[in-house]
């Protein structure tokens, strides 16, 4: 059932993505984890929908302590704008989500190639971490729902 009035077209879009950075990291599991929420415009009809998104949102980076013991802060704003292409799935409320985002992140601390410590009691102490800005590409499969 397609909506219908002024502002089929337009909705308020929430995402959550996460996923692992630094592959050459043997043996550890360095994360991150993104959530934005912003506007969206789209195409109402038909059998695939294209879109654009703009939003704000928070990255976070694995939390570690510095060599001092102290937590250090691993969260930064972020604004993310993109597009894709949604196709439908039989009237199930669900689609398929094909998008790129582009995160402009400001500058944050995550840990660097090398010089990890691991505690006894699972912690991180890090001997190699970066301050930097972050930007980055990301390429996005997922499934939408659409509340009526």
């Amino acid at each position: 059932m397609a909506r219908s009035g002024l502002l089929s077209w337009l909705s308020l879009r929430f995402d959550y993505m996460f996923g692992p950075y630094d592959k050459e990291c043997y043996g550890c599991h360095r994360s991150f984890r993104s959530t934005s929420l912003g506007p969206e415009v789209w195409v109402p009809y038909g059998p695939v929908r294209p879109y654009a998104m703009g939003a704000w949102g928070r990255l976070h980076f694995e939390s570690f302590d510095d060599l001092s013991g102290a937590e250090v802060d691993t969260g930064v704003g972020e604004w993310i704008y993109g597009g894709g292409v949604r196709i439908p799935l039989k009237r199930s409320g669900y689609s398929l989500d094909l998008g790129i985002r582009n995160h402009r992140a400001g500058t944050v601390s995550y840990l660097g190639k090398a010089g990890i410590q691991r505690n006894p009691d699972g912690s991180v102490i890090s001997v190699d971490s970066v301050r930097s800005r972050v930007p980055f590409v990301m390429y996005s499969l997922g499934f939408q729902y659409q509340f009526k």
